[in-house]
């Protein structure tokens, strides 16, 4: 399967064929073999060239949002409606939901109801694994909801926030 992908704002040629067992993707110029296995549902542990990982991901703003390493992408297009969509943080097609995309404890939220927000504006600060996260909004827009607090143990693709969208 070949398709153009746009990460984090850079267009992409991805390259997928299934091999042995797993699978060999080719992005750009790299290259790499993927032995993968469903955790749970969106959270994958993989091994890439003989290095294991383990992702969060979910789905919204049009593409896939991926927790790695401490280090947070956004992939557009990465749907399968098959429609290619731009931008690297948020899009008008959200539904402006921020979900947790790893569990963890919040230390920081940084906005209440009624704030306006920018699409990539870090709205909360989830600590996993020693590790500062910040999640951002996928949109710009007002928060209409804030469902944690500071010191609140959060799961994998649980409610933090939601944004309307602005017009």
């Amino acid at each position: 399967m070949e398709k153009t992908i746009l990460i984090n704002g850079v267009e992409k040629k991805l390259v997928i064929d299934k091999k042995d067992g797993g699978f060999r993707f080719s992005i750009g110029d790299k290259n790499y073999a993927v032995l993968a296995e469903s955790l749970t549902n969106g959270t994958i542990a993989f091994f890439v060239n003989n290095r294991s990982y383990v992702a969060h991901v979910t789905r919204g703003g049009g593409g896939l949002r991926i927790a790695l390493g401490g280090v947070n992408f956004f992939m557009a297009g990465g749907e399968d409606d098959g429609e290619r969509r731009t931008g690297a943080g948020g899009s008008a097609h959200s539904d402006g939901k921020v979900q947790s995309p790893m569990p963890g404890n919040i230390i920081a939220v940084n906005v209440k109801v009624g704030d306006a927000v920018a699409a990539d504006q870090a709205v909360v600060v989830i600590e996993s694994m020693k590790m500062q996260n910040e999640i951002t909004s996928p949109v710009a827009g007002r928060v209409v909801k804030v469902s944690c607090s500071v010191g609140d143990q959060v799961n994998f693709g649980e409610a933090l926030v939601e944004i309307t969208p602005a017009e």
